[in-house]
């Protein structure tokens, strides 16, 4: 019980700040991965702050993979103080690619919704492609007296018309298309 106590006193003396050299790793693992959260499910471009977030992921797993190097170190040792800086330095890496798998996952969550709403556009176009004969100028035409174009949940993209295929931006530079002959969409850059 007196080493539990004592361990929480020092690791409570790391996040005070006893030990400055941790806390500026700790500080960018940890506002990297909440930037790339709050940045997830939006259509993206060259000037996307995720793109020069992600490849930090490697870094991120190769100081894993030294700290468990450490921590097998540290165990055959008794000092209290390295245990908990040790543990500081697992836990922020750790949150990161937590952040990393959360934000991807939103992207894949909003871009199978983006498909399904998708896919009631594509539908009024095959509609208006048997009832005509061609294909319409623009989405606006297959839609009934009074409706309004949805929009993709990926945030700053939307539905657009190339012949009789509807078109999204997605994530990662990709655009998604699925033409009224297609029972899927195709998801390419």
């Amino acid at each position: 019980m007196r080493t539990i106590a004592l361990f929480l006193v020092q690791l409570a003396g790391v996040l005070n700040g006893d030990d400055m050299r941790i806390k500026p790793l700790i500080a960018f693992y940890l506002i990297a991965g909440f930037v790339f959260v709050a940045f997830s499910g939006r259509a993206e471009g060259m000037g996307a702050p995720r793109y020069l977030i992600a490849p930090f992921a490697l870094l991120a797993i190769g100081h894993l993979a030294f700290l468990v190097f450490q921590a097998v170190r540290v165990s055959s040792r008794a000092g209290l103080l390295s245990g908990a800086a040790l543990l500081l330095h697992v836990i922020a890496p750790a949150i990161f690619l937590l952040c990393l798998f959360i934000g991807l996952q939103i992207d894949r969550f909003s871009e199978r919704y983006s498909m399904r709403i998708g896919d009631t556009l594509v539908k009024q176009v095959a509609a208006y492609e048997e009832a005509n004969g061609y294909c319409p100028a623009s989405l606006e035409q297959v839609l009934g007296e009074g409706q309004q174009l949805p929009s993709p949940i990926l945030r700053a993209s939307s539905f657009r018309l190339d012949g009789c295929t509807v078109w999204f931006e997605s994530t990662l530079f990709t655009t998604c298309r699925r033409s009224t002959g297609s029972n899927e969409w195709l998801c390419s850059d």
